[in-house]
C-alpha cells in the first residue's frame, strides 16, 4: 500500500517538475519578448524624434506627434500585459512550489511511518 503511495508521490513530483520547467520557459519567453518590445519602442521613438526634428514647423508635425503618442500608448499596453502575464507565472510557480512542498512532506511522513513499523518489528 505504501509502495503505491510512494509511486503516486513520485509521479506527481515529476508532473510538478515538468509544470515548473514549462512555467519557467514561458517566463523566459515573455522576458525576451519584453526586451524586444523595449528595443523596438526605443528605436521607433528615435525615428519619430528625428522625423519631428526634420519636419519642425511643417503642417504634418501634428500627425507625427499623434502617431508617436499612439505608439507610446500601445507600447505601454503591451508592457502592462506582459507584466500581468509575468505576475501570473510567478503565482503559478508559487502554487507549484507549495504543491512540491506538500508532496515532500507527505513523502517524509510516509517514510517516517515505514521506519516506525520497521522499528516495531
Amino acid at each position: 500500500m505504501k509502495l503505491k503511495q510512494f509511486e503516486e508521490i513520485r509521479v506527481n513530483e515529476r508532473l510538478l517538475d515538468q509544470q515548473m520547467e514549462d512555467t519557467i520557459y514561458e517566463e523566459r519567453k515573455l522576458r525576451s519578448f519584453q526586451e524586444e518590445a523595449e528595443a523596438f519602442s526605443y528605436q521607433t521613438n528615435q525615428i519619430f524624434d528625428r522625423m519631428l526634428g526634420q519636419f519642425k514647423g511643417n503642417q504634418f508635425t501634428w500627425y507625427l506627434e499623434e502617431q508617436q503618442e499612439t505608439m507610446r500608448y500601445r507600447h505601454s499596453l503591451i508592457q502592462d500585459t506582459i507584466e500581468e502575464e509575468l505576475q501570473l507565472h510567478k503565482e503559478q510557480q508559487q502554487i507549484i512550489e507549495d504543491k512540491q512542498s506538500d508532496l515532500a512532506f507527505e513523502r517524509l511522513r510516509l517514510q517516517a511511518q515505514e521506519d516506525d513499523l520497521e522499528v516495531q518489528q
